[in-house]
């Protein structure tokens, strides 16, 4: 084999071996491709889920809310209807007083009544009793006994 023939082997060796190398760093420049894209998309769902349970946070504190306002509306609603109750009460009780006060005030009218009919019926007695004594007293003075 002569020296010509033995350099062109050798650049053919370095070639060769330059060409594996370049494959190498390929598949290495694609490997780490690979990794960074799937790293990115772990990262996309990583993001994605936490933008998700943020989601679901917010929701759950929206639900709370609602809730929390809903009971505060029921017990607005049971206070009116006990204030009303109270009002309603406080009326009948005004109008079971008034009522009183008007039976009362007519048996003491009553009462009066009966009692102006007595000193009446007292004082037409004396008149009577009086007429018959002047009517006798003259009788006697007309006819003496």
């Amino acid at each position: 084999m002569s020296s010509y023939e033995e350099e062109e082997e050798e650049e053919e060796e370095e070639e060769e071996e330059e060409e594996e190398e370049e494959e190498e760093e390929e598949e290495e420049e694609e490997e780490e491709e690979g990794e960074e894209e799937e790293e990115e998309e772990e990262e996309e769902e990583d993001e994605e889920e936490g933008e998700e349970e943020e989601d679901e946070e917010e929701e759950e504190e929206e639900e709370e809310e609602e809730e929390e306002e809903e009971e505060e509306e029921e017990e607005e609603e049971e206070e009116e209807e006990g204030e009303e109750e109270e009002e309603e009460e406080e009326e009948e009780e005004d109008e079971e007083e008034g009522e009183e006060e008007e039976d009362e005030e007519e048996e003491e009218e009553e009462e009066e009544e009966e009692e102006e009919e007595e000193e009446e019926e007292e004082e037409e007695e004396e008149e009577a009793q009086n007429s018959i004594s002047q009517s006798s007293g003259k009788k006697l003075a007309i006819f003496p006994s």
